[in-house]
């Protein structure tokens, strides 16, 4: 069965000990989930 990309994501992170936080920063990933909220 393969994996979703959330999952294989999560996977690499625990793999790697990383927090989601350090993971999103070593991934430059953004920190917030929904970059449109707060926008008009």
């Amino acid at each position: 069965m393969e994996l979703s990309i959330p999952e294989r994501l999560k996977d690499l992170r625990v793999e790697r000990g990383l927090t989601l936080e350090q993971f999103a920063e070593k991934s430059d990933l953004l920190k917030n989930p929904n970059p449109q909220r707060g926008r008009k």
